[in-house]
């Protein structure tokens, strides 16, 4: 008999304002899965955004921003090697005004 384990993958959907200053967010998500990462994918920008993770009760606890071009709607990994029980938010600077939408997953391995 063949056993195959459901995903453990989370997904949500995700979105703001930017306006040349950092945007921290405040939705708390949680890692389960150790040893997997984060990822997004940012489905409307009309600017580049920097995004990257930080521990939701530390900011100085974080990633390195990965750039996301406007248009450009590639699904990129922005952290990973995360130990179960983190507890991630999402930072997001842009150069310019503007609102973006995208879907970040967490606990994937890839």
């Amino acid at each position: 008999m063949l056993l195959v384990a459901a995903s453990a993958m989370s997904s949500a959907t995700v979105s703001g304002a930017v306006g040349g200053g950092i945007t921290w967010g405040r939705v708390a998500r949680a890692i389960t899965v150790a040893g997997s990462g984060v990822h997004l994918r940012v489905t409307a920008s009309p600017v580049d955004l920097e995004v990257w993770w930080y521990r939701c009760d530390d900011r100085a606890v974080g990633g390195v921003p990965v750039l996301f071009r406007a248009g450009d709607r590639t699904r990129r990994r922005i952290g990973g090697g995360f130990r179960a029980g983190t507890r991630f938010c999402l930072a997001v600077r842009g150069a310019a005004p503007g609102s973006w939408h995208g879907i970040v997953d967490w606990n994937v391995h890839s």
